[in-house]
C-alpha cells in the first residue's frame, strides 16, 4: 500500500481513514488551515531529527514509522 506522511494535522480524518491511501500525520485539528504554497517534491526532509531522502523507503503501521535507504523483505 502507498501512503503519505505528514509532518502536520489533518481534518477529515474519519473519511482520510477510508480511503485506500495509508496517512500518518502529527494530529488531527477541526479547523481550516490557510495554504501558503504549493510545497515541493523530491527534496531531502528532516522529520522528529530523521533525515528522509528522496528514494527511500518508509514503513508504517499505527505504532510507528520506520525509514531505510534499502527495500526491506517481508517475513
Amino acid at each position: 500500500m502507498q501512503g503519505i506522511l505528514i509532518n502536520g494535522c489533518i481534518r477529515d480524518s474519519e473519511d482520510i481513514g477510508k480511503m485506500p491511501l495509508g496517512v500518518k500525520a502529527l494530529n488531527i485539528y477541526p479547523l481550516k488551515s490557510s495554504k501558503r504554497d504549493h510545497g515541493l517534491s523530491d527534496v531531502p526532509l528532516t522529520f522528529a531529527g530523521v533525515n528522509i531522502r528522496p528514494g527511500d523507503y518508509l514503513y508504517a503501521d499505527m505504532d510507528g514509522v520506520l525509514i531505510s535507504q534499502n527495500e526491506l523483505k517481508s517475513v
